[in-house]
């Protein structure tokens, strides 16, 4: 990414993943929590099995609003790796759906722009004072 709407459409596309990313965890919540309580668990342990996806829609939607800045490097990492592991559990599992693979090749392939955009941004070089003093003459 050499150019600034290429950086930021990479921002923008790894803010879309994360809001996606966070959503998914939240509906994966919801339905793990109804599917607990219709089977008779306690609050306790709904509360229990709500931890892990409350957490990861937190580290996605956190990523979303840093990638939208053009940061995000280290959370956008850690929501990719999360994302990677979730979808290796769910094909381990037996839970993954063909029908889904669309869906998670975008999200990680906007994962990997976001990253690129936050990774070009660090590098892109910055305005020294001498080069902004004669901006406003």
């Amino acid at each position: 990414m050499s150019t600034d709407e290429g950086i930021e459409a990479g921002a923008k596309g790894g803010c879309y993943a994360g809001i996606a990313f966070g959503f998914l965890a939240v509906l994966g919540l919801v339905v793990m929590a109804f599917q607990a309580h219709s089977n008779g668990a306690t609050p306790l342990l709904i509360a229990f099995i709500s931890t892990a996806p409350a957490f990861e829609a937190a580290i996605g939607f956190v990523a979303a609003y840093r990638f939208r800045y053009r940061k995000g490097l280290a959370i956008g990492s850690i929501a990719l790796v999360l994302f990677l592991i979730e979808i290796v559990f769910k094909i381990t599992h037996g839970a993954f759906k063909p029908g889904w693979t669309l869906a998670y090749v975008a999200i990680v392939a906007g994962f990997v722009n976001g990253l690129r955009a936050a990774w070009a941004t660090r590098r892109a070089p910055s305005l020294n004072d001498a080069q902004l003093e004669g901006i406003f003459d």
